[in-house]
């Protein structure tokens, strides 16, 4: 059988040219903080009176990066610190007078277990996992980072952070030895875009 010069013209027209280019804002690995207005997380905590609401209020492109805003919900009129998220990882835009300063990186991606740096008040992080962790809400997927204070070595706090939802839980330990459960996820509701 022989084909005829229209007939392979239309064939060749007829195929796909490749794969679309991967838009330029899109990340090579989830992103492990919401960025839709309207997303809200419940906690379970043992010092914000038992239960921490909180809320995306606002999300705007800066320089390449997500800054998302967020507010306390009903008795929780705490205040929260932006958080910027890019393809980076996550870090907190300004300060929340709970010692971690502007800038300091909360989480980095794509993240290496085993990876550790140094934040603004001299904190060291370092992560691991990812591994699995059971809070109230179900059981996730997320990575844990530890931040052990320059001031009291045998003081730690750990975080665990979801793709898609942040922060799942947040555990301190005393030098003691004591723990104590600052934020357990109930609950978490995407925003909508």
């Amino acid at each position: 059988m022989t084909r005829t010069p229209a007939a392979l013209i239309l064939l060749l027209a007829a195929t796909p040219a490749g794969a679309a280019p991967t838009p330029r804002d899109a990340l090579p690995h989830p992103e492990y903080f919401p960025t839709t207005k309207g997303a809200r997380w419940v906690y379970q905590s043992d010092i914000a009176g038992g239960v921490e609401e909180i809320v995306v209020t606002a999300v705007e492109l800066v320089d390449g990066q997500k800054v998302v805003s967020r507010a306390g919900v009903g008795a929780n009129k705490r205040a929260y610190s932006r958080m910027a998220v890019s393809a980076k990882g996550v870090r907190r835009v300004d300060g929340s007078g709970g010692g971690t300063e502007a800038g300091d990186w909360l989480l980095k991606v794509p993240f290496k277990p085993g990876e550790a740096w140094e934040a603004a008040d001299q904190s060291k992080r370092k992560t691991f996992g990812p591994e699995k962790v059971e809070v109230p809400a179900g059981r996730f997927e997320a990575v844990r980072v530890v931040i052990v204070s320059p001031g009291n070595p045998n003081f730690d706090t750990t975080l665990w952070y979801a793709p898609g939802i942040g922060e799942v839980k947040r555990v301190s330990h005393a030098a003691d030895g004591s723990e104590i459960v600052v934020r357990a996820l109930k609950s978490f509701t995407p925003g909508k875009e």
